[in-house]
This record gives structure tokens, sequence and C-alpha cells, in this order.
């Protein structure tokens, strides 16, 4: 019974311990070193370091053996740190590292230790190199070694390189991870290179091959690398590293066998990605006529979306080369259903759209083609081309029928481009509507503003006034006008003002009214 007592009384001291319970004004009476460590770590954490640091040398004193005694050695050189005391702090994290093998604090108190002898050892001294050098050079590895090396590696100090790269595959993930990182740093360096290429040839973890990956991609010059990559995208089971591989290499084909492994890929590969990352690596040696023969063959019975989006890439790459002739029908893309294809289409066949059947391609997508941003870019060729009337209709269509504000602002523009036309002109002032979006009627009313003084664009710009346009477009139509001709338009003019609702409008009219017709305002006055 006194058994059992008192292992649920350790449990309940050990639950209101982690529960925050036994604080500095908590104490357990039981146990006067967790009471001590308790309030000294109740006097870090509101800043008063001096005091905390009293408290912790106390507890180390009275018990030099108790379980907190790491984490007092530990917080002694944080405090310590905190008030400058850089090299009393760093005494208290190498005394944690020399005498406690086990501890929570191990990591942080070698980190700290490093960075602190590295900031002293440029003023102190040869003690701090001497830490830093022993404890980068143990024969046999510690974590203790691991994290100094890494540190030092971080703040650009290579003399753990060695202990890195060669004790690299006993590492557990966790280092072989930070190392690969820094590793990318020094590709340079054969033991790096070797250690590299063994995690990708060897790891079980997905991640770190990966990264090995990324940093052998960092050396295409070498050829035990290239090769372990290439057999690798080859023969991998394991997507994710196929994907990595074909990264590495697409960076840089540098030999034939790269190429040729690129070739087996197009030929044996499923996964769209990797086939994807391949065909942007050989998109580099564009200019080879093998290499545009496969994409060529390839383009014309590709079935995947983003394999063919990939293809079309590379095609439009091999359009814009010079003297170089392909037997394909670049127009057949035009109707493919990813609309990335018929974009990268339009762009090539745009250096052709002086040819009549070109044109009409062009034509036929800005009315046809249900993606937008195609239509955009179909508009955008045929703005050059709008002397032609048939393209002239295909605008006008644009503009009736679109909702796009950018697309109908192409067509508006275009179409001004030829407003020196008359039968243009008639188009636009038909296409005056309320309904429209505000700016298109703006951009109809600027562009015919050019011919204010023809009578068919003073109608227009008076049907505008005393329609249902919006306010803000009224306002910028009147601006327009410059001239009415005949008492009729005058008469006009003066029934909108009498009709008009809105005052600023009216005052605005009136000040029309009097600029177009000062004979009239003279007759008023006498």
């Amino acid at each position: 019974m006194r058994n059992m007592c008192s292992t649920m009384l350790a449990a309940l001291l050990l639950t209101l311990t982690f529960s925050g319970y036994l604080t500095a004004e908590n104490p357990n009476p039981q146990d006067p070193a967790l009471n001590g460590y308790l309030e000294a770590r109740s006097l870090l954490m509101q800043n008063r370091f001096a005091e905390a640091i009293a408290k912790f040398e106390s507890l180390l004193a009275a018990y030099p053996t108790n379980r907190y005694a790491d984490k007092a050695t530990y917080y002694i050189g944080y405090c310590r740190e905190k008030l400058g005391q850089k090299h009393r702090a760093f005494k208290r994290y190498e005394e944690l590292l020399e005498k406690y093998s086990v501890s929570p604090h191990r990591t942080m108190a070698a980190r700290r230790a490093v960075d602190l002898a590295q900031q002293l050892r440029q003023t102190k001294g040869d003690e701090y190199d001497q830490f830093l050098t022993k404890n980068v050079s143990n024969e046999v590895t510690s974590d203790r070694s691991l994290i100094s090396a890494i540190r030092l590696a971080e703040l650009e100090d290579w003399r753990g390189l060695d202990l890195l790269a060669g004790q690299f595959e006993r590492m557990n993930d966790f280092y072989k991870m930070r190392a690969l990182e820094l590793f990318r740093r020094r590709m340079d360096n054969k033991k790096v290179r070797d250690a590299v290429e063994l995690a990708f040839e060897t790891s079980e973890n997905e991640i770190v091959r990966m990264t090995a990956a990324s940093a052998l991609s960092l050396i295409p010059e070498d050829e035990n690398a290239r090769k372990i990559l290439t057999q690798a995208l080859k023969e991998d089971e394991n997507r994710i590293i196929r994907l990595s591989s074909a990264n590495a290499l697409s960076r840089h084909i540098v030999d034939e066998d790269v190429e040729k492994a690129f070739f087996h890929v197009l030929d044996k590969e499923h996964d769209p990605l990797v086939i994807n990352i391949v065909l942007d690596g050989l998109g580099k040696r564009i200019t080879k006529p093998e290499i545009r023969n496969v994409i060529v063959e390839r383009l014309k019975t590709e079935d995947n979306a983003l394999v063919h989006i990939a293809l079309s890439d590379a095609m439009r790459e091999i359009f814009e080369l010079p003297d170089i002739h392909i037997d394909f029908n670049i127009e057949s893309l035009v109707q493919n259903p990813e609309p990335a294809v018929r974009l990268n289409a339009l762009s090539m066949l745009a250096r052709k759209v002086d040819d009549p059947n070109v044109t009409i391609v062009f034509v036929n997508t800005l009315e046809n083609d249900p993606d937008e941003s195609v239509k955009i870019t179909a508009a955008n060729v045929l703005a050059r081309k709008a002397h032609i009337e048939q393209v002239r209709r295909a605008f006008e269509f644009t503009i009736r029928n679109s909702n796009n504000y950018f697309l109908v602002n192409t067509a508006v523009s275009a179409l001004g481009t030829q407003i020196e036309i008359p039968n243009v002109r008639h188009t636009m002032i038909n296409m005056l509507d309320p309904e429209q979006p505000p700016m298109v009627t703006v951009h109809l009313a600027t562009s015919l503003s050019h011919f204010a003084d023809e009578p068919e664009v003073q109608d227009a710009y008076l049907y505008v006034l005393e329609r249902g346009f919006q306010p803000q477009v009224k306002e910028l139509v009147a601006g327009k006008i410059k001239v009415l001709e005949g008492p009729a338009r005058l008469e006009r003019l003066e029934r909108i003002i009498q009709i008009e609702p809105n005052r600023m409008l009216v005052e605005l009219y009136q000040g029309l009214l009097r600029r177009v017709d000062p004979e009239r305002v003279e007759s008023d006055r006498d």
C-alpha cells in the first residue's frame, strides 16, 4: 500500500511539474533542487539575468549532481551571453559539452559555443581556435563534432569539411540534409562530391536523394555524376527521383549519353512531368536536326495535354530558328483543345499573318475560340491588319458580342486606326450603345473625335447625351463636341438640357450651347 501511494505521489508531482503548477510561487517541499531550478527559471523569464545566474549557481553548489544540473549550466551560459559576458558564457557551454554526454541542451550549447568561439577568436587568440579545431578533429564522430562542423560551415569556415564528408554515411538523415545543403557550396572538393554521389545512390530517404541530385546538377563536367543521374533517370522506380534526375541533367546537356538518355525517356517514360523536364532540356540543343525531328514527330501523335504543351513550346523555339524548314502543319495546332497549345500556335503563325490563309486562321480564332486569352492574342496580331475588310468585320463582331473589356478595347483601337474610312466611322457610330461598358463608349467617342465636324458624328454625340449613358460618359462626350451645325441640332441640344435630370450635366450642356452658338448667347443678352 505504501509503495502504491509513493508511486501515485511521484506521478502527481511529475504531472504538476509539466503542467506548470510547480513554480516559484508553488514550491514542492519534497524536492528543493526543483524549487531552486524553478525560481531561477522564473527570474530568467523576467529577463533578470544576473539574479537568475546567482540562483542557478546556488543550485549547482548545493546540488551538484541533481537532474537539473545540465539545464542550470546551459542557462548560466545563456544568461551570461545576454549580459555580454561572452567568454564566461563560452566556458559554461564548453563545460556542458564536456560534462554532460546526454542532455537536451547539447545541440544548442554546441552551436552557441561555436558562434562565440568564432567571435572571440578574432581578438582573444588561440584558445578559441583550438576549441574549434578540436571539435571537428575527433576521430570518433559525435553529435558535438557534427554540430560544430555544420555550424562552422554555415559561417563559411570549412575546417570541418573533411569531417562532414568523411563521416557523411554514418550521419542520420537530419544531419545529412543539412550537410548536403552546405556541400552545394563546395562541390569543387573531391570528398564532397563522393559523399553527395554516395547519398544519391544509397540513401533510402527520398528528400536526401532529391537534395543530392540538386547538388550534383552543379557539376555538369563530372562524368561520374552524369552517369549516376542518367542511370536513375532511365531505371529508378521512384518517380520523384526520376524527376529530380531529369531536372539536374536538363540544366546542362553536355554529352551524347545524356542526350540518348533523354531520347530513351521520350520513348519509354509515361509520366508527363518527367517528359516535360526532358523536353525543356532538349530545347537547349534545339539547333541539332535529330532533336528537332524527334520533337516534330512526337507532336504529330501526342495526346497528353501537358506533354503537348511542352512539345508546342519546343516547336515555337524551332520555328524561330533562321533558315529552318519544318515539315509540320502549324495551323493544325490552332484546333488543339489546350489553350496553351493554341497560344503557342498563334505565336508561331504571327510572323506569317501576311499570308491570306493565315489571316483567316486568326480571324476564325478571334470570332470562335472559347478562351479569352487566345482571342486577345489573335486580336493583337490582327490589329496591324485592320485595313482588311474581313479583319474589320471580325473586330466589329467582337465589339458587339464580347464582354471582355481588354478584348473589346483592342478591337476598338484597331478599328480606330482605320477611322478615315467612312464605312468604319459609320460602323463605330452604330456601335454606341448604353448597354456597352462605359469605357468602350468613351473609346469609340474618342476615336470619332477626329471627325467631330462631320454631321454624322455630331448626331452620334447628341445621341449619347440624350440617351441613358452613364453621367461620366456624357460628360466626356460633351467635351468632344466642337461644333453643332444647323438650327435643328442646336434645338436638339436645348431639348436635352430641358429633360436632363442631372444638374451638373445641365450646367455643362448650357456651357456647351454657349460655346457652339455664340450668336444665340448675344441675342439672349440683347
